[in-house]
This record gives C-alpha cells, sequence and structure tokens, in this order.
C-alpha cells in the first residue's frame, strides 16, 4: 500500500471552531464537497454523516476517531483549498525521499517528512492508525516559501506532457507551490496520510 499525503491550506482555528458549533449551512455545504463525495462511501464502520454530525455537536465516539479523521478531510476541503487536486497529493517513496533530500541540501532547514507522520491537531480521539493529521504552522509556511525560492526547479521537466519529464522536479515544484499557496492565504499548511 502506498501512503499518500494529502494537502490542504486552510485556518486551524477555523477548523477547530467546527466542534460543537451546531453549524447545520457548514454541514450541508460539507457534504457538497470533492472529498466528502470521495469519503462518504468509504467509511462502513461508522457513517461519515453521523461523524460529521458528532463533530459539529461535539459529541465525539471515542472508538471512531479514524472516521473524524478522514470526516476532517472533507471539513477542510470546504473551509480551505485542497492543494494538489489533479494529484491528491505526495506519495511516499524513492522521488518523495529524492526531493526532500535536495530541498535540504538547498537550504530548506524545517523537515517536511512531518506531512507523513502524526500530530495531535484536532481534539478528536486518538486514531490507531489512518489517517495521520499533522501542519506546519503560519510561520514554519512561511519560512519554508521562502527557502523553497531558493530551490533551483526545472518547471519545464514538471510538466507531464514534456517528453524530458523529471517526477522529482513536479515533487519539487508542487512542494514549493503548496507552501506559497499558505503563505499567501496566510493561514496554517495540514496534511492528512493515509
Amino acid at each position: 500500500m502506498s501512503m499518500i499525503a494529502i494537502p490542504f491550506a486552510v485556518d486551524l482555528d477555523k477548523v477547530k471552531s467546527v466542534f460543537g458549533s451546531n453549524d447545520k449551512e457548514l454541514l450541508e455545504n460539507v457534504r457538497l464537497t470533492k472529498k466528502y463525495s470521495t469519503y462518504s462511501d468509504q467509511m462502513q464502520d461508522y457513517s461519515y454523516d453521523k461523524a460529521l454530525e458528532d463533530i459539529i455537536s461535539n459529541s465525539l465516539n471515542e472508538n471512531v476517531g479514524h472516521v473524524y479523521g478522514y470526516a476532517l478531510i472533507a471539513i477542510c476541503d470546504y473551509l480551505g483549498e485542497h492543494l494538489l487536486p489533479m494529484c491528491d497529493g505526495f506519495y511516499y517513496g524513492d522521488d518523495w525521499e529524492t526531493a526532500k533530500e535536495i530541498i535540504k541540501k538547498n537550504g530548506v532547514t524545517i523537515d517536511i517528512e512531518r506531512m507523513f507522520e502524526t500530530r495531535d491537531v484536532f481534539p478528536i480521539p486518538e486514531i490507531p492508525d489512518f489517517p495521520t493529521i499533522n501542519y506546519f504552522t503560519k510561520e514554519e509556511v512561511e519560512k519554508i516559501a521562502m527557502q523553497m525560492d531558493k530551490v533551483e526547479i526545472d518547471e519545464s521537466k514538471a510538466d507531464m506532457d514534456n517528453d524530458d519529464f523529471d517526477e522529482i522536479q513536479e515533487y519539487l515544484l508542487n512542494i514549493r507551490n503548496c507552501f506559497k499557496t499558505a503563505k499567501e492565504k496566510n493561514v496554517e499548511l495540514v496534511t492528512f496520510m493515509h
């Protein structure tokens, strides 16, 4: 199974304010998102709609933290911006490792590997496996965005339609663009990995 980190530029405080908000309009809008349609049919042990309702009423079931994690993907899709809709996210593997090493050698001092690690981000029950959730603060986003500007990227090779397409250049470009977008929006960069 390949691991993928799905990045969002989203205001963490806005997402946290959903808990206990009883905002039925927000719930209806979340149901219209692409990520809702992606994950709502996949939850078999607990209803995706019930998970969303639990979050807005803040009456959480201790046994379904993972479903809340997936529900938060749809909430972030509504309240923020899914940064890599064309490919969903960053796939973990050799190309990711190479891109990560390149940016590290070129002066990016914050470890972007955190996209694939877990952190206590939202007030939900513990998730035993997937999705893992992590984030970069606004300050970290700004720093990474500035440092990524110094990384040399051949954008022509990052174009899939180019005969010289290079997946590592695509990763570098996507990393730069994700952090740049979050910086421009002055929000955190949140990732969900599964």
